[in-house]
């Protein structure tokens, strides 16, 4: 499909669907790094919890299995963002991977603009779908309508000229007096 024989629905019909998997894509592993920081608060509070619990061994014991169980989720979420990684090294935007904070703030912003994004083409999507319908419309109360007249505004009148024969006359008067003073 050349650029010439798109129509605008198929333009915005193709930037939805870019929207629509950018969103999809930025949220698995934005999903999967709130994840794993759960689970890293979780982890320090199972091991505070097992501190504590050293006087009593059901206890201790329940806290040895959920700390097992939140590192096998946590290593099953880590395999699954390397395998993310890797799948998208030419598509490598925004911080690095390394440092997970930063990557997360910007993925959390992306996916604002990329949902906000969504929103308005699929706004305009519907809009030009409605597009002709509309134009109809507008063809039929146009030709009935009946043209308006422009009003012609008048221009004050000058009063002004008797106003300025008097000056004359008063600064002639003041020349002749003067002249024969």
């Amino acid at each position: 499909m050349t650029s010439d024989n798109i129509t605008k629905e198929e333009l915005t019909n193709l930037l939805v669907e870019k929207h629509k998997n950018f969103v999809k894509e930025y949220r698995k592993e934005y999903d999967s790094l709130e994840r794993i920081s759960v689970l890293k608060e979780k982890q320090e509070q199972i091991a505070y919890w097992l501190k504590d619990s050293k006087d009593s061994p059901v206890q201790n014991q329940k806290y040895q299995q959920a700390s097992k169980a939140t590192e096998k989720e946590m290593s099953t979420l880590q395999q699954e963002l390397k395998s993310l990684y890797e799948s998208k090294a030419s598509r490598n935007f925004g911080p690095p991977e390394t440092d997970p904070k930063a990557r997360y703030a910007w993925l959390k912003n992306q996916i604002k603009l990329h949902e906000e994004s969504l929103s308005y083409w699929e706004t305009k999507k519907k809009e030009i779908a409605n597009e002709p319908l509309n134009a109809k419309k507008d063809e039929k109360t146009s030709a009935y309508e009946p043209l308006k007249k422009i009003k012609r505004v008048k221009k004050p009148k000058k009063a002004a000229k008797t106003a300025k024969n008097a000056r004359k006359k008063d600064t002639h008067q003041l020349k002749d007096d003067a002249a024969t003073e």
